[in-house]
């Protein structure tokens, strides 16, 4: 007996619905990992991170026709329409289900996609694509979830005080900056690297979005406006207060273990690189954390963030 010779048969079984059972032609997996490039000024290539896998998918071509004989079928139900169609209509249960591929086993998947083409030549018949995504809800339990940082909060939490905001109708311009601003520091802080003044500047910059929000929502006598000083009363305030403990918070742990920026008075002409040198300190610390100085020149009377020594 040959190794193809003993693959399950192809299946799925989804909800309460019986396993289906079918034929494949052919099948398409395609996942990878999830790489962020990270370009850094004055640095050739890029940092790559890599932030986990991709989902699975699997695309399989199917031919649905009645004389096709393999073990494992389901003999009781024609391939074709039956079997075809309560496939199709499987879609429709919108659940994780147990996909089962010949040279993989089980997997846990959704349906995500299909293709069904039928042709006047060829009746009695009819060729499917469809295609299915890995699914891991179901593979994670509670015990497995650990605590969140407050790196992986800051933007979930600003979008929730932009819809507390709709919800209690007000509004105000700087709430779709919160979103924006959220976003960039969140990607600062899981970078942290050589990022922290990026991350302190950016945090700074989520907060003071945050104060003129509630700034803008304290006038008095302007419909709607007044409820925001009332937190037992507002949840858009309760959101904005916890934006901003989130901002601070990561700052400290961007922050935490490492050493500040100090000021460093330049007394002659020379470049970051020198300088670097001098106090022996990394010139790309320094450069990170001097964004707006020239590396190349630094003039005399400037003065540059070193990391405290």
């Amino acid at each position: 007996m040959t190794t193809f010779e003993s693959y399950p048969v192809a299946s799925w079984k989804v909800g309460k619905l019986a396993a289906l059972r079918f034929p494949v032609l052919s099948i398409s997996e395609s996942g990878g990992n999830r790489i962020v490039q990270r370009e850094r000024p004055y640095r050739n290539g890029a940092k790559l991170d890599d932030t986990g896998s991709k989902a699975k998918s699997w695309t399989i071509k199917v031919c649905f026709e009645n004389s096709i004989v393999e073990p494992g079928l389901d003999t009781t139900k024609l391939l074709y329409p039956d079997v075809l169609n309560e496939l199709i209509a499987s879609f429709d249960t919108h659940e994780c289900g147990d996909l089962t591929l010949p040279t993989r086993g089980k997997v846990r998947a959704r349906a995500e996609s299909y293709t069904r083409d039928e042709v006047t030549e060829e009746r009695d018949g009819a060729a499917l694509s469809f295609t299915f995504v890995a699914d891991n809800e179901d593979s994670v339990g509670a015990q497995q979830f650990e605590q969140r940082t407050a790196n992986a909060s800051a933007r979930t939490l600003s979008e929730q005080t932009v819809f507390s905001a709709a919800q209690e109708g007000v509004w105000d311009a700087s709430l779709s900056d919160i979103n924006e601003f959220a976003s960039e520091l969140e990607g600062f802080a899981n970078f942290p690297g050589d990022t922290v003044a990026d991350v302190d500047s950016q945090a700074s910059i989520v907060i003071g979005a945050c104060n003129r929000v509630g700034r803008a929502f304290a006038r008095e006598n302007e419909e709607n406006r007044n409820m925001i000083n009332d937190p037992e009363l507002s949840q858009t305030q309760r959101k904005l207060e916890e934006t901003k403990d989130v901002s601070g918070r990561i700052r400290g742990e961007a922050m935490a273990g490492r050493p500040r920026p100090v000021p460093y008075n330049v007394f002659a002409d020379t470049d970051l690189f020198d300088i670097a040198a001098r106090i022996g300190q990394l010139a790309e610390s320094l450069i990170a954390i001097n964004p707006n100085v020239d590396p190349l020149y630094v003039p005399a009377g400037t003065v540059v963030q070193v990391l405290e020594f």
